[in-house]
């Protein structure tokens, strides 16, 4: 169990010494150049950099958790298995250290204000851990406190996440673009800092699903909470690679939920939880529970309407439509060829059409991030490329997080149904807003 770092120095010490031990493992002598060989110095190369990435907790870890949510799409399964260690069970930092920050932020140490408090972590991320503890009243918890000076660590973080992202791509070159996830990570971290505004998005969030039979968020405790410290009620729930066990009805079901919330909340009420790494869901049964809400975002109606039309012009083949979406999108330019659009439109629909036919069946088995991987392959010849809107970046992440629980579970889902009740009224309004 290591002391946390969050000085400029140690930070840059730390993640060059995981560097420099990754770097020593791809070191491959011309005798060793198997196939098999390569792959296992790989392997223990990503091993060195994931577990550093728990480590060291911050931003670097949080880019961990981002690429985790592609699984096996973009990663080995053996890699992905290490990378689920990032998601809710990542080292943990001393409790010495931690009972001070509460100290600091509610005016005495845990141990004295409940009536049980386990001094264990019961999950350890990447701005916080969580701890479980019982009220004077006998109420269970879950406490999350932040990592002592953990802003400060992040801000030195973000300015040398390019040297750990392209020994990454070294090592896993089928990884898609790492860019506009770091940038993703520059914009958003820092927020999710704050407590209080996951604690104001729990609570919008409870508003919004109140009466949702099936999804549902934590019940904050108040008196607990502060920017550092987020107490909920405790919630004791099966993990994700538990359910995948349930059966077939039962994950059907799931599933079902998990799709029309997505929907949902993008289309009916602009407004989405989007760090969608598996960790973050708890479920009993057939119900869902969300957790650590730090990451959420409210989509501009400009954005709303411009992915509507989107999805519109794939599902009726209108490239005019399409191509309207994606200069407002950010994706191409006015200078873009006519082949280019065909190209983008062709990779579209074979990612999407898939999932517009009647009646309810399992996730296609298709890659989603190889379709645009060979996209951009044929496209890589292009210089100055747009950065696309940050949103789409965004809503990207969270539109692979559920499509991958989607095909782990199996499960069976009216695809076309949640099209016609969400999406299409939205993309009739976005046809009339860009005519």
């Amino acid at each position: 169990m290591k002391k946390f770092r969050s000085s400029k120095l140690s930070r840059l010490t730390d993640l060059g010494k995981a560097l420099t031990k990754a770097g020593t493992h791809l070191l491959i002598e011309k005798v060793e150049s198997q196939k098999s060989i390569e792959n296992i110095r790989k392997l223990n190369a990503a091993r060195e950099l994931i577990l550093s990435m728990g480590e060291l907790k911050g931003a670097v870890m949080k880019l961990g958790q981002m690429i985790s949510v592609t699984e096996d799409l973009a990663l080995p399964p053996e890699i992905v298995e290490l990378f689920k260690k990032l998601q809710k069970d990542a080292p943990t930092i001393p409790y010495s250290q931690m009972r001070e920050v509460f100290k600091s932020e509610i005016g005495d140490y845990p141990e004295n204000l409940f009536k049980e408090f386990n001094s264990t972590p019961i999950a350890s991320a990447s701005i916080g851990q969580v701890y479980k503890a019982i009220t004077k009243d006998g109420q269970e918890v879950a406490i999350k406190v932040q990592y002592p000076e953990i802003d400060l660590a992040i801000k030195n973080d973000l300015k040398n996440l390019d040297q750990l992202t392209k020994l990454f791509k070294i090592i896993f070159p089928q990884v898609p673009n790492l860019k506009p996830l770091i940038e993703e990570l520059s914009a958003s971290i820092l927020d999710e800092c704050n407590y209080e505004n996951e604690l104001s998005n729990i609570q919008k969030f409870k508003a919004l699903y109140a009466h949702h039979p099936n999804i549902f968020f934590q019940d904050p405790m108040l008196d607990y909470c502060t920017q550092k410290i987020i107490t909920t009620k405790f919630i004791d729930g099966d993990n994700f690679d538990t359910i995948k066990n349930y059966q077939s009805e039962v994950r059907d079901s799931i599933g079902e939920s998990l799709y029309q919330f997505h929907l949902d909340q993008l289309f009916g009420k602009g407004f989405m939880h989007t760090d969608p790494q598996n960790g973050n869901y708890l479920f009993k049964g057939e119900k869902i529970f969300l957790l650590d809400c730090g990451s959420a975002k409210v989509f501009s109606e400009d954005f709303i309407m411009a992915y509507s039309l989107l999805t519109y012009s794939i599902r009726n083949n209108k490239k005019d439509l399409f191509h309207k979406a994606l200069l407002s999108l950010g994706v191409i330019t006015k200078e873009d060829s006519d082949e280019l659009i065909e190209h983008f439109l062709e990779t579209a629909k074979s990612i999407y059409l898939p999932y517009t036919k009647e009646g309810c069946y399992a996730p296609e088995k298709i890659n989603p991030i190889d379709f645009v991987s060979n996209l951009f392959k044929r496209v890589k010849t292009l210089k100055n490329r747009p950065t696309p809107h940050q949103d789409f970046v965004l809503l990207d992440r969270a539109n692979i997080g559920i499509f991958t629980k989607l095909r782990a579970l199996e499960a069976k889902i009216d695809w076309l149904s949640g099209i016609q009740k969400y999406q299409a009224p939205k993309e009739e309004i976005a046809i009339k807003y860009f005519a």
